[in-house]
């Protein structure tokens, strides 16, 4: 069983959210201790650098998302959350489902949650470090084919870190 249909099937999800096309989720700054599953829209994670926003990861339907770093360490976040499309999410707070988690035996459920996440990260890390745009592009698409229905082709350049004419010439070749 997967940890959103245990949360489901529980009922212990606490806030349903709306929010608005560039409205944020989660601001630079603020501690972070929900996590969040998008129902529909898309949002962006990001962070200024060099007063240039880089996108660090893509949320869209029936994913989760929150500030990870904020999430696990209960310090404010350096990432915002902000939505692309207007999305609809769940929350629930970390308290709630580590308490749950424990409380039932599931501990190895949010290991493998973890695991997965840090897989992400790597995969992620490997991409950036890929010197071509092609094989970054490839990557992405092969990992995650759905971003590309979900998400707008401006937002995925960013987060390829690839110009959109780029992008475009590498969707056209595909």
């Amino acid at each position: 069983m997967d940890l959103y249909s245990i949360i489901n099937e529980n009922h212990l999800w606490e806030k349903q959210i709306s929010i608005k096309r560039n409205e944020y989720l989660v601001e630079e700054n603020c501690i972070n201790q929900d996590l969040f599953f998008v129902i529909d829209g898309s949002l962006k994670v990001s962070c200024i650098i060099d007063d240039e926003e880089q996108i660090i990861r893509l949320g869209y339907s029936n994913s989760f998302l929150t500030a990870l770093d904020s999430f696990l360490t209960n310090t404010p976040t350096k990432y915002s959350i902000t939505a692309i499309k207007s999305a609809t999410l769940k929350s629930i707070s970390k308290n709630k489902l580590l308490h749950f988690l424990e409380e039932n035996y599931l501990q190895n459920l949010w290991i493998e949650v973890l695991n997965t996440l840090i897989i992400q990260q790597s995969e992620r890390e490997i991409d950036l470090l890929t010197t071509s745009a092609k094989d970054r592009y490839e990557r992405v698409l092969k990992r995650s084919p759905k971003l590309f229905q979900n998400i707008p082709h401006k937002y995925i350049a960013n987060y390829l870190r690839v110009s959109p004419e780029t992008l475009s010439r590498l969707l056209k070749k595909s």
